[in-house]
Parts: structure tokens; C-alpha cells; sequence
């Protein structure tokens, strides 16, 4: 399937990240993935999976600390990956609709959601749940 998000990752001037950080990468499809690249290697260095997202562009971002990648979903959730593997470490709820982009702040541990029910929320930093 062809991309339809790219993120980027920005050093922030509030968390001490190394420059490789700078090399890193993030894609999406409508194939309900998102694919981590490092500039530096011709395939992929890390695939997500765990969100719906089928038939909307939906939105991501990295983390300030460049830890986690947020993504919206058709299933009205966000899901929060671990950027060193694995499956989502959380799912916040709180949409009626499709969530279709999300915000980290840049330095405070806040990220923001939009959704097609009209509404935008605010999540603070909490433990993990799955």
C-alpha cells in the first residue's frame, strides 16, 4: 500500500536525545501498520501493529524523548508504541469517533488527540495499561 503519514523525528530542545535519533523515521498505510525507517538502512527497522487504520489518513507523532510513537485509529482509540519493539504499551479511550491525529507537547507529558466526534482531549503522563 502507499504511504499516507510520514513523521519525522525533531530533536527537542528539552530532552538531551542522541543524534541518531535525527536518522529515524516513521510511515503509515492503510494497511493498519506504521513502519519505523532509520536513513541509514534500506529496510525497515521496526513494524507496529495494533490500531485500525483502513480507510482514513490518520495521524502520528513521536514522543519529545523519541521513546514512543502516538497514533490515532478508526477504532476510536489511541494507541502508544514502544519505539524499541514490541506491541502498544497503552490504549486511551475517551473518542466517540475515529481518531484521526494526535500531538505530543514538546516539553511537558501531555499528548493531544482530535477526532472525527469534534472533539480534542488532553492526556497526561500515567502508567502503561493495556
Amino acid at each position: 500500500r502507499p504511504v499516507s503519514t510520514i513523521e519525522i523525528s525533531e530533536k527537542s530542545p528539552f530532552v538531551a536525545n542522541s543524534e541518531n535519533f535525527l536518522n529515524i523515521f516513521a510511515t503509515s498505510a492503510l494497511d493498519s501498520t506504521i513502519k519505523l525507517w532509520d536513513i541509514r538502512s534500506p529496510t525497515c527497522a521496526r513494524l507496529f501493529a495494533g490500531h485500525a487504520n483502513r480507510v482514513h489518513s490518520i495521524g502520528m507523532a513521536f514522543s519529545p524523548c523519541m521513546r514512543y510513537i502516538a497514533t490515532g485509529s478508526e477504532d476510536k482509540f489511541c494507541y502508544v508504541y514502544d519505539t524499541r519493539g514490541g506491541g502498544y504499551v497503552d490504549r486511551l479511550v475517551g473518542h466517540a469517533d475515529v481518531v484521526s491525529d494526535v500531538a505530543y507537547h514538546p516539553s511537558s507529558a501531555f499528548l493531544a488527540t482530535a477526532s472525527f466526534d469534534g472533539k480534542i482531549r488532553i492526556y497526561a503522563d500515567r502508567p502503561p495499561s493495556t
